[in-house]
Order: C-alpha cells, then sequence, then structure tokens
C-alpha cells in the first residue's frame, strides 16, 4: 500500500510504502520511507489496537480509518496516512478462511479465556478470545454480527498460526 504521511509538527507529507515481505503473514511489514526501509511487527489487542515492533522498539497503537485517511496514535504523537494506491486485496473469505466465518488464530500462541459459547448471538467486534502470543496479549473479535456455530479450542491450549479457533454463522 502507497501513502504519504504528515504529522501535526511535521504537515509536508512524506511517501511511505508499506510491503508484506511474506503475503501469508499479516503480522509482518516492511515501511519504506524515503527509500529507507524499516521492519514492523504487528500484534493486534483489539480491533483497532495493538503493539508494534518498530526498530527493535516495542510501542502501543490506536487506529482509526475515515475513508482514505488513516489515523494512527503511536507514543503520544499523532500521524495521518492518506492512501494513494492499494495493491489488490484478498476477499473477506479468502482472509477469514474458505468459507469467511472463521476465526483462525493470527500466530502461534496459548488459549487465556473464550468469552463465549457455541450457540451465543455476537455483535461485530465483540470479544470472543482472548490469546497470548510472544508475552502479548490479543483480543480475536467477531468480524460481523453472528451466530457462534463451535469453539475448536480450550482456555490454556497452545495453538499453531492459522489454526481455527470459531467457527460462526454470520447474521448481517
Amino acid at each position: 500500500m502507497k501513502t504519504t504521511l504528515s504529522t501535526a509538527a511535521h504537515p509536508d507529507p512524506v511517501a511511505v510504502e508499506l510491503q508484506r515481505p511474506d503475503p501469508d503473514d499479516p503480522t509482518n511489514l516492511v515501511a519504506v520511507i524515503d527509500g529507507e526501509a524499516h521492519e514492523i511487527d504487528l500484534a493486534a489487542t483489539g480491533p483497532t489496537s495493538g503493539l508494534i515492533r518498530l526498530n527493535n522498539r516495542i510501542s502501543r497503537y490506536v487506529t482509526h480509518r475515515e475513508g482514505d485517511r488513516i489515523l494512527v496514535w503511536l507514543d503520544g504523537q499523532s500521524y495521518t496516512f492518506n492512501v494513494v494506491d492499494t495493491a489488490p486485496k484478498r476477499s473477506g473469505a479468502a482472509a477469514a478462511g474458505a468459507s469467511g466465518n472463521l476465526i483462525n488464530a493470527p500466530m502461534p500462541g496459548t488459549i487465556l479465556k473464550i468469552l463465549v459459547d457455541a450457540g451465543d448471538s455476537v455483535q461485530a467486534h465483540q470479544p470472543l478470545i482472548i490469546m497470548e502470543s510472544m508475552k502479548m496479549e490479543m483480543t480475536l473479535s467477531a468480524p460481523a454480527d453472528a451466530v457462534i456455530n463451535d469453539i475448536h479450542c480450550t482456555e490454556g491450549q497452545l495453538v499453531e498460526r492459522d489454526a481455527t479457533l470459531v467457527t460462526l454463522d454470520r447474521t448481517e
């Protein structure tokens, strides 16, 4: 994805290109800023927040999207990204499993807490599972209004990356 970046302290836009070295790993990115590459690792803790490792420093971030603008808060500083060009996106079904109704582990880790039961009705962005990976907790949330079809994990279980944790039936 190609963007321009500006901040309150530096309002002149700077070109930034986000690259995914491994298309199947959404947590690992490379940001090319003024021709210099910076490796980034992400761990989501919510639908719009998480932890970022940039230049071997770990920080909390919060994002908000408004059309082609992405607002990012990072270490007390606000950044505005304006999307210039995007690469082709995977369909929702491909991104979330063949049927689009799967919640998969974004990385290997341990299931700390299961917040729902089979048969529960959930709303979009409602927390479903809390897991830990690389000493960081992350909350996996419902992508849309749905009914929980099945839970495929247990609290305390170690899971591999892409393991199916929850199957749901969307109600939208």
